[in-house]
């Protein structure tokens, strides 16, 4: 082998070395802030941040804090313990929060609210925990007061279209404690309902729905539950479970707890197939339908969706439903 090709060997072995080295010490500078920014990223529905600093990180997988802000606002600057031992815990939400309301242009939106705002302590180190409430004095008061949260809200979503979090109405007296998230989808008339629903739905446990007048509760009010009734029969499930529905006061319909169970004691449908204890498949007057949970793209006339209302499910078998809010009950005849 000539000189010049042993060089030329020796010069690409260094090299390979150099180069490895580099890469070693590239690896374990940045693994841990990027493991950190795609943890962060991933909670946070994909929004990118960057380290500002960091505290006690040595090498990779360390236990350490940094202090992180999000690329499209560098003036919020919040903490992240990253550990290999317990879930990694950060402020950014309260940060945001606390941003967005003390930078608010419009003053008039934040009239009535108030903060709370305190810090959380883990392995010595302090986490900001700032939330925005409302108080809410008596029912009167509601329409109001959560058309301000809810202004406010699409206001915060406005400056930030990532904002999930939470501004929140209390009655403390009564623990009442209702919320709307930045992101909500409701409407507002939604949103007031569902307070209105809440409120009532705290009265009534407390043996106090006669505070509010028959005409409201009329137009708001139902329970919770229901025990559901198949053709004059109350249906048990297993362990002593009653068969019911539940209300569900974002749409204001209810909802069949249980429908897997709740169809094997049904006499006039035929069970045809189960896997792993989920029907797939049954029978009811000579039509066959395929169970699923809810559709994946059209709805089908031979398909029953569990996640439907109990009048969606019920009304492809053509049974009579009867609501019974007086009694708590709700009667369904089907014919064999």
């Amino acid at each position: 082998m000539s000189k010049f090709i042993r060089l030329l060997v020796v010069l690409m072995y260094v090299g390979f070395i150099v180069g490895a080295f580099i890469y070693l010490y590239a690896l374990i500078g940045v693994y841990a802030p990027k493991k950190v920014l795609k943890s962060l990223k991933e909670e946070y529905r994909g929004e990118k941040f960057e380290i500002i600093d960091s505290y006690g990180v040595e090498k990779e997988n360390d236990r350490g804090l940094y202090i992180i802000s999000p690329i499209k606002n560098k003036n919020i600057q919040f903490k992240m313990y990253n550990s290999t031992k317990y879930k990694n815990e950060d402020d950014y939400s309260s940060h945001r929060v606390k941003y967005y309301y003390e930078h608010c242009e419009d003053k008039s939106l934040l009239e009535g609210f108030y903060v709370e705002e305190d810090t959380i302590t883990n392995d010595k180190i302090d986490f900001l925990h700032y939330t925005v409430l409302m108080q809410l004095n008596d029912y009167s008061e509601i329409e109001s007061k959560v058309e301000k949260i809810y202004n406010l809200a699409k206001y915060f979503i406005s400056k930030d279209d990532k904002m999930f979090e939470a501004i929140f109405l209390e009655n403390k007296n009564m623990n009442y404690h209702f919320f709307i998230n930045c992101d909500t989808a409701n409407t507002l008339e939604q949103e007031i309902y569902k307070a209105k629903y809440e409120y009532m739905s705290k009265l009534n446990q407390l043996g106090k729905l006669n505070e509010i007048s028959q005409d409201e509760i009329d137009k708001i009010w139902k329970p919770e539950k229901l025990v559901l009734v198949v053709n004059g029969n109350e249906i048990t499930l297993g362990n002593n479970i009653v068969a019911s529905v539940q209300y569900d006061s974002n749409n204001s319909q209810y909802y069949l707890s249980y429908p897997n169970e709740v169809f094997k004691k049904i006499d006039s449908i035929e069970i045809l197939s189960i896997d792993m204890g989920n029907i797939k498949k049954i029978k009811y007057k000579n039509k066959v339908y395929k169970v699923k949970e809810e559709p994946k793209s059209k709805r089908k006339d031979n398909e029953i969706y569990l996640y439907d209302t109990i009048e969606q499910i019920f009304n492809k078998f053509s049974a009579k439903i009867e609501f019974d809010y007086e009694n708590e009950k709700v009667y369904i005849t089907l014919t064999n």
